[in-house]
């Protein structure tokens, strides 16, 4: 009787896998362009805001502090590498966790 029971849960689980597979399948276009429009998004902020606080801070030093450097400039140019750099780093941890869950798969 139990092993009926067993089989039978078995089954419906299967089912259950093969239509969201299909779905998943069916539907995969659509989900591959709001993932990675969202990823850019957030890819894109984080290089946009450390790049904008470098910018404004370095108009407030040139503003309050007068030299021949443009701290402006140096400061714009260093939030834009700390910026690249955090999404790249973010980027490498994702590429590394969808890999490690694509091997527990198999």
């Amino acid at each position: 009787m139990k092993e009926k029971k067993y089989i039978s849960d078995l089954l419906k689980t299967i089912e259950r896998k093969e239509k969201q597979k299909l779905y998943a399948e069916k539907h995969k276009k659509s989900w591959i362009f709001w993932i990675g429009f969202s990823t850019f998004g957030l890819i894109g902020w984080s290089v946009l805001v450390p790049t904008f606080i470098g910018l404004g801070l370095g108009i407030w030093i040139d503003q309050k502090w007068p030299s021949r450097y443009s701290w402006t400039l140096i400061l714009t140019i260093g939030g834009l590498m700390l910026g690249c750099l955090s999404a790249w780093l973010w980027i490498v941890k994702e590429r590394k966790d969808i890999e490690k869950k694509r091997n527990d798969r198999k």
